[in-house]
């Protein structure tokens, strides 16, 4: 079987086909990070380096000698086909709750559709089907666009889930492994009389094994971190308790891959992973328009169903914040009132914050309005929209 090529993803952009082997020299020159993406030739969803067992264990050799068996694994494997694209325990999780807050967010948008299409129906219905006006007829068709749209993402969202099966099912594969080895162990125990191949090795592997993923998850949450603090920073927001949570999880980090190069250190099982996230979660209630104007306010692609049903896909991502906000503020609830600009191609152009209960959570709605992008319509339009939140 011809070797996989490989294809990845710095910055935003694309580079490959490439080769395994081309693909460690990159990291060698310090051209591909371990929080960058790669992706197969045949895969669709592109995963962090980082998630991977075989990179991983690449980027985490600091001796030559290991690197080069970590690398002799991956290019045996990858030219054998996908075995070489096996997630690690955490990699697994963290793609697995991405996927599930994308069907949520699709599923969000194909209620809102549907609710469109009803209403749509309706009046079509009172003018009857060849009496419709010109307005109805771009509703409609805009309508099935939007539709066309969805079963695209679907179909994708699809081919990566398979994609991360197939990658989860290589590490159930590879768990395999220390069985078959602690079989032979056994027998070369009751032939030689040896503890040591017989119960020590075993354990050594399994606590490399837990502290490599312990290691995975916090880098994980350190990349996360370290953008939150970020974008924090931009809107003017305290940053020290996360900086804080960051630099504890670096000194833990520090002190597993100290242990994993001590062959496993102490036999005592320690697996910090992120901080504790608040136990009051938080809910986002969608308030509706207040208000819209402006050259296109009378197009059906911004009527408040429209409106809202985009909206709708920032809830998750809000209430993350706002939940966090409540790790330290029970009492923080109330309403967010958001002014912004949608230009005529459907972009958000600029948004300001009318009224905000709290400014960390203020600041999080302001940056996810302006991700967003709405259907085209004739002009731009200025609205106001508010969302509620309560522990």
């Amino acid at each position: 079987m011809a070797e996989t090529r490989l294809f990845l993803k710095i910055k935003d952009v694309e580079h490959g086909p490439l080769t395994v082997a081309q693909v460690k020299e990159w990291i060698e020159q310090g051209r591909f990070h371990i929080t960058d993406f790669i992706r197969s030739e045949d895969q669709t969803v592109w995963v962090m380096a980082g998630n991977l067992a075989h990179l991983k264990r690449l980027f985490d050799a600091k001796e030559a000698s290991s690197r080069t068996v970590a690398f002799s694994g991956w290019l045996t494997d990858m030219q054998s086909g996908k075995a070489g694209m096996a997630l690690t325990t955490s990699g697994r999780e963290i793609e697995e709750r991405r996927l599930q807050e994308e069907r949520e967010k699709l599923e969000a948008q194909r209620r809102d559709l549907e609710e469109r299409t009803r209403e749509l129906a309706e009046k079509t219905e009172v003018v009857g089907e060849a009496a419709i006006s010109d307005e109805l007829k771009a509703e409609k068709a805009r309508l099935e666009q939007e539709r066309t749209d969805i079963e695209l993402a679907r179909t994708r969202l699809e081919k990566e889930e398979q994609d991360i099966k197939a990658m989860g099912a290589s590490v159930k594969r590879r768990a395999r492994i220390p069985l078959i080895i602690g079989g032979i162990l056994v027998v070369l125990a009751l032939i030689a009389g040896s503890y040591y191949l017989f119960v020590m090795l075993p354990a050594m592997r399994a606590r490399i094994e837990q502290l490599d993923d312990a290691i995975a998850k916090n880098e994980a949450r350190m990349v996360t971190l370290e953008s939150e603090i970020s974008k924090d920073k931009a809107a003017g927001i305290d940053t020290s308790n996360k900086e804080k949570q960051l630099e504890e999880l670096k000194k833990q980090t520090e002190e597993l891959k100290a242990q994993k190069e001590k062959g496993g250190g102490s036999s005592e099982v320690t697996n910090p992973t992120e901080p504790p996230r608040p136990t009051v979660s938080g809910k986002v209630s969608l308030g509706g328009v207040t208000s819209i104007t402006g050259a296109g306010a009378s197009d059906s692609s911004r009527s408040q169903g429209t409106l809202n049903g985009t909206i709708a896909g920032i809830k998750s991502s809000v209430a993350r914040d706002y939940s966090d906000e409540l790790g330290t503020n029970r009492a923080a609830q109330g309403s967010v009132t958001i002014n912004f600009t949608i230009g005529a191609s459907g972009q958000v152009k600029s948004a300001s914050i009318a009224s905000a209960f709290n400014g960390r959570v203020g600041s999080a709605v302001k940056r996810a309005i302006l991700g967003l992008s709405f259907p085209p319509a004739s002009g731009d339009v200025q609205a106001s929209y508010t969302i509620r939140f309560s522990p």
